[in-house]
């Protein structure tokens, strides 16, 4: 198997005395590394235009800083990622009460009880498939005020044709309502890329989901076509959020049907790199976080202003209190599955 390394390194010891796992994956031209903490993908080291590797996630340098982290960077986010308003849901006339940990008493991410200060079981992997790792842990009823028993595995591989891909799956023992993603940060210029604004953006819906003034859905898919939301052509991101007022945080809206399909598409000219997104799932969450302070990540370059962007593939915020949404309640006889690639090219 070509250029295939698997490295399993201590990361750093919790507070109770359990250690911490560092997993660097080589294959190809592609590496990345990931920890067992919060199953946080830390690393995604890929090839430029001249064949130059460079590390286009933007994270920390040690287990410390995800300790302290509290942007869920590179983490599994869950059990329902994004915002589910008032912090409350009902099943079968059951209400379930959640963190009010977002605007105006949502919940956000699923609240302070986070997946990314999970600890998770970790193995790796290598097969005609690619060669990665896998982490797994169960949920257990009544975590983060969720009904029900979620076993969950999340599998990051990579294969010799510069593919990285994220696969989650989930099964439950109740009905409850699932939304999974990874909360990656990326740069595509590399480690001494200070900001985002010079690169390109392509989405490939003129949808979004419509939010109130605390960013709450309103219920309404909208079209965007011709506003500053619109990324149906490529545009550049620092352009874009200067039209726009503000950075972005909004959900793009796309009728693919449980189908994989390409969804965006980002480019650094400066570097070639380009990093092609495609999923099965409906929505994608772009949000371009606004550093005030120097963020200072893993190779003394701080990220500052527009530092990275986030393309989160997921479902529709507050699924479970839009009826007109599509639904996202998990039955004990159903396989949640979410699949996401990220293919790169130059």
């Amino acid at each position: 198997m070509m250029n295939m390394q698997i490295k399993d390194q201590i990361f750093g010891v919790l507070a109770d005395g359990k250690e911490v796992h560092l997993y660097t994956i080589s294959y190809g031209n592609l590496t990345f590394s990931a920890t067992n903490y919060g199953a946080c993908l830390t690393s995604l080291i890929v090839p430029d235009k001249n064949n130059k590797k460079e590390d286009i996630i933007v994270g920390f340098p040690n287990l410390q800083g995800y300790i302290s982290n509290w942007m869920s960077h590179g983490a599994i986010v869950g059990r329902y990622a994004n915002r589910i308003s008032k912090a409350s849901f009902k099943i079968d006339d059951i209400t379930y009460q959640l963190d009010k940990n977002g605007e105006n008493g949502s919940c956000l991410h699923s609240g302070y009880n986070s997946y990314s200060r999970k600890l998770w079981d970790c193995k790796t992997f290598s097969n005609y498939n690619g060669t990665g790792v896998i982490f797994s842990r169960i949920s257990p009823d009544g975590e983060q005020g969720f009904p029900g028993n979620l076993e969950i595995q999340v599998v990051y591989t990579i294969t010799d044709n510069n593919t990285f891909t994220i696969k989650i799956k989930a099964i439950t023992d109740k009905k409850n309502y699932v939304n999974l993603t990874n909360h990656s940060y990326f740069n595509l210029k590399g480690i001494n890329g200070i900001n985002i604004d010079d690169l390109y953006l392509k989405i490939n819906s003129d949808k979004i989901v419509e939010t109130d003034e605390k960013n709450l859905p309103t219920g309404r898919i909208i079209n965007i076509k011709n506003s500053s939301y619109d990324f149906t052509e490529y545009k550049n991101i620092g352009q874009a959020i200067k039209d726009n007022n503000s950075n972005f945080d909004t959900c793009y809206y796309f009728e693919n049907s449980g189908n994989i399909k390409p969804i965006a598409e980002v480019v650094d000219n400066t570097s070639g790199r380009g990093m092609k997104v495609s999923t099965n799932q409906c929505g994608l969450q772009l949000y371009t976080p606004h550093y005030e302070q120097p963020f200072w990540g893993k190779y003394g370059t701080p990220a500052f202003g527009n530092g990275a962007i986030c393309l989160e593939t997921q479902a529709l915020p507050d699924s479970p209190n839009q009826p007109n949404f599509p639904n996202t309640l998990l039955l004990p006889s159903q396989l949640y599955e979410s699949v996401t690639i990220l293919d790169f090219f130059c």
